[in-house]
């Protein structure tokens, strides 16, 4: 379904003469063509065969805007491809995304870049509840930060607090309240004042 006389709609048209099958009533749409899902309903002739009553959202769509720019804002990245591994795990394309993951690493000699990528791995494995495998990879990317030379220290202690979640999400807290320790001072010792330091970090513990 489309608003007749909308100018900002998505290019589109029939191609029925020129199509192989001809009687199908095909209509070619253009690129990056979105399409908002409206009424559902199964069909009176066949109970099993469900109607899906599609409209088509134009280019100013305001709802649109706001959830494009959202998706945009968390999947920031210094690459395409960092940005499309970002957007894999948002939509829980999670196997996928790690396979990304993977083919970066071994693609890059920037040591920032690969503890970039083990956190991102990292985070998909405690996404998948592989705890014990999110907790090397988060690992091997504190071991690269503090091996680089005045790196971002935020850096570490944002991966120090990830580790702690992991933990007390594996019902260890004593190591989860050791690293929220750490990760905490890191990141009191990294503002400039302690003010700015949030209140919440990943766990409360005594």
């Amino acid at each position: 379904e489309r608003n007749k006389g909308d100018k900002y709609l998505a290019p589109f048209a029939r191609i029925d003469n020129i199509s192989y099958y001809e009687d199908e009533g095909e209509i070619l749409f253009s690129m990056h063509t979105i399409f908002r899902i409206g009424e559902i309903k199964s069909t009176e002739d066949n109970p099993r065969l469900w109607q899906v009553k599609l409209e088509l959202t134009n280019t100013k769509d305001q709802q649109l805007s706001t959830l494009t720019n959202q998706i945009r804002q968390e999947t920031l990245g210094s690459t395409g491809y960092e940005r499309l591994g970002k957007l894999l795990i948002k939509i829980g394309q999670f196997q996928k995304a790690e396979e990304l993951y993977q083919v970066l690493l071994n693609q890059t000699n920037d040591e920032q870049a690969k503890s970039i990528f083990y956190q991102q791995i990292g985070d998909i494995r405690d996404a998948s509840g592989d705890y014990e495998n999110a907790i090397s990879y988060y690992e091997k990317a504190s071991e690269i930060i503090q091996s680089i030379p005045l790196s971002d220290q935020s850096q570490l202690g944002t991966i120090y607090m990830k580790i702690a979640a992991v933990y007390m999400k594996m019902k260890e807290n004593s190591k989860a309240a050791l690293f929220n320790e750490k990760g905490t001072e890191i990141l009191r010792n990294n503002f400039s004042r302690e003010k700015n330091l949030p209140r919440d970090s990943y766990l409360n513990h005594p």
